[in-house]
Formats: structure tokens, sequence, C-alpha cells
């Protein structure tokens, strides 16, 4: 779909679209990559390439939680308004939804962890709502010849890697547990060796003036 452009209150222009941010946390805990779904503004002056800030509106969490972003911009009078941006901008994003749609579920494990897809078929997969292995996994019989010939074996290879992922999550996270420790006593052994260089150090003793006879 073509990007649309929105007036803003202020009389320049703004796009809105989803996008997707990698959660480091629960990649971590998970053992595989876990991202979230974001949802992005860009703002800027109908022609100018130079300066097109962009703003995170909203981001959902793997977990179902949504965390609501702030930001400021100016009104059509030229008033300052602050506030979260999903009120901020409710018109335009409300005008943005109606010819959209929300743009599906993004959040969960992307489809290019597992090394069979590739960019084309993960395009294919994507025009059809399947945007993660979970959603993949989830794909009914009934659905399947959506996919294409390889459908069901897609599918079963999707739910055998979050399957191996998920058992394997407990020795990533520890592992990666292991490697943050090791990485601390690291440092207080470097810290521990400058400060025992400097106290075998013997200062140098000043030199003290000769008194003067008078």
């Amino acid at each position: 779909m073509d990007q649309i452009i929105l007036r803003t209150n202020d009389g320049n222009a703004c796009s809105f679209w989803w996008d997707t941010a990698k959660n480091e946390v629960a990649s971590k805990s998970a053992g595989r990559a876990i991202h979230d779904k974001v949802l992005m503004m860009k703002v800027f002056k109908p022609g100018d390439r130079d300066s097109q800030p962009h703003f995170m509106i909203e981001r959902h969490f793997s977990d179902g939680s949504v965390k609501k972003f702030n930001g400021e911009t100016k009104g059509p009078n030229g008033q300052m308004l602050r506030g979260p941006w999903r009120e901020i901008m409710a018109e335009q994003l409300k005008a943005w939804e109606m010819q959209t749609g929300d743009a599906g579920a993004l959040n969960g494990t992307p489809l290019a962890e597992l090394q069979v897809i590739d960019i084309a078929m993960a395009a294919n997969l994507k025009a059809i709502g399947i945007h993660t292995l979970e959603a993949l996994a989830e794909v009914p019989d009934s659905q399947l010849h959506n996919i294409g010939h390889n459908g069901r074996t897609l599918r079963e290879q999707a739910k055998n890697f979050l399957l191996a992922a998920a058992g394997n999550a407990p020795l990533t996270k520890l592992t990666a547990d292991l490697a943050d420790k090791d990485a601390k006593i690291e440092e207080l052994q470097r810290q521990i060796t400058e400060l025992a260089a400097k106290l075998e150090t013997p200062e140098t003793p000043q030199r003290s003036r000769p008194r003067k006879v008078a």
C-alpha cells in the first residue's frame, strides 16, 4: 500500500507505519530473538528531505503490555501541545487507521529465524498476514493451501523450531548470565590490579627548602 500522507495541526505533514523492534530482555529469557510491534510516525514539511524526524508512538511488548510515548507539537494556532502522541495525533491516527487498518500482530519470533524461509518466502507469508513463526505455527489445516504446496511442512518446521527454542531457553539464559558474571569479574580484577600497582609505587619524597640564614 502506498504511503498515506496526512496534514498535521501545525500545517506540516506526517505518516504512520507499523514496524518491529527487538526485545533484548525477552530474547535473552526465551533463548531466541523476540520482537515487539511498534507504531512509528514521521513528521516532515512537504518537499523537505533533510528534516524528517521519526517518533515512536507506542510499543506492543511480546507479553501483551503496551507502552505509550509522550511528545509535543504545535497546534493550529501556534500553541504547544504536550502529552501522549496517541492523544496529540488522535485525528490523524484515526484517519490513517480507517484507511489502512491494523497491520496485524508483529510481535513474536521473526520469520527469518527459520533458515528455510528466505526473503521472498517471508514476503509471501506477510502478504497473507503471517508475520511471525508463532503465527505460522498456528495456521489451521483449512488455510495451509494459501501458503503453498509446502505449507504443512513449513508449519511443522515452525512448531519444531519454537519447541526447541523453548527447551533451550534455560540453558541460553544461564550461558548469558555466566558471560555477564565473567565480564564483571574481569573488570573487578582489572581495577584491583590497577589499585595494587598504585600502592606498590613509592611516592617521590618532596625536597625541603633550606632555611635562609639571616
